[in-house]
């Protein structure tokens, strides 16, 4: 047994050996393979290997590879391997971006927007933040939608394009943007007010643990809002969820089913969020 764990340990120490000898020789690697490189040796730590990996990695950007050019730029934001340094970092996300790979393009929009390694440029961050967006990110689609659903200094409110965002964000199957595109209908905020369509979105958001939408689930149930029956026990149920993550807003809803429904409610309600966890995965505290 102690013979065989040795044999596989060295096969694979073997296997990344070669694969960092592949990129270590420029005449026979291609862009791919350096990048994959110095990606496993920037796991492994250590200066030298880090060392080694920004080498391969300048070598694969100066070839071309999108990918290769937004992990220096990284690499440069956060100081892995080399000196900080925002100003060279913004200029390799821009290459990577410009060549289409969107999270590049979120990248290079935010450091636009935030004026990151050089002056703010805010309309062309959000133009960049709008093709990763565009091309499904969910970082871009969240980011983007806050942006315009609260507004910055910079950035002034837009509902509508909110909406659209948090919207493609939600279809991804994103809690977060789930409960959003929620309380937007809900609120009417961005798209025409439809309580149906709100509940059916903190439906989503709540049975994957979202605590808001776990609260606001529980109060469409305590009035029989969005097309939902009144039903005590499952507001009870959503309401307990919810403040079992800590969530305010489930806490209030406690205190106030606690003083108005029957002991026989609760219990049944303990009983549905018992069968919940078991089927969803326990709720834990949010941070």
């Amino acid at each position: 047994m102690k013979r065989t764990k040795n044999r596989l340990k060295w096969t694979a120490i073997l296997s990344v050996s070669l694969s960092l000898h592949a990129w270590a020789e420029p005449q026979t690697s291609t862009p791919e393979q350096k990048y994959l490189g110095a990606v496993k040796l920037i796991e492994m730590g250590g200066g030298e290997n880090l060392q080694q990996a920004i080498t391969a990695l300048r070598e694969a950007s100066d070839a071309g590879l999108p990918e290769a050019s937004n992990r220096l730029g990284f690499c440069l934001e956060k100081g892995i391997g080399i000196e900080t340094n925002p100003t060279i970092a913004r200029d390799f996300y821009k290459k990577a971006a410009d060549a289409g790979l969107a999270k590049s393009q979120f990248n290079y929009g935010l450091f636009l927007i935030r004026g990151i390694g050089g002056e703010k440029h805010v309309e062309e961050g959000l133009d960049y933040l709008e093709k990763a967006s565009s091309l499904g990110l969910p970082q871009a689609q969240r980011s983007l939608g806050e942006m315009l659903y609260f507004g910055t200094e910079d950035v002034p409110k837009n509902p509508e394009k909110s909406f659209q965002h948090l919207l493609a964000l939600a279809q991804s199957g994103d809690s977060a943007g789930q409960n959003y595109v929620a309380t937007m209908y809900s609120h009417g905020i961005g798209i025409k007010l439809d309580k149906e369509q709100a509940a059916n979105w903190y439906n989503k958001a709540a049975i994957q643990g979202h605590p808001k939408a776990q609260a606001a689930l529980g109060e469409f149930y305590y009035y029989g809002t969005g097309g939902l029956p009144r039903d005590l026990v499952e507001s009870t149920k959503f309401y307990m969820l919810s403040a079992k993550q800590g969530d305010v807003l489930g806490e209030k809803g406690m205190e106030m089913v606690t003083g108005t429904v029957s002991p026989e409610v609760l219990a049944e309600a303990t009983k549905r969020v018992e069968e919940f966890e078991k089927t969803h995965g326990a709720s834990t505290p949010t941070q």
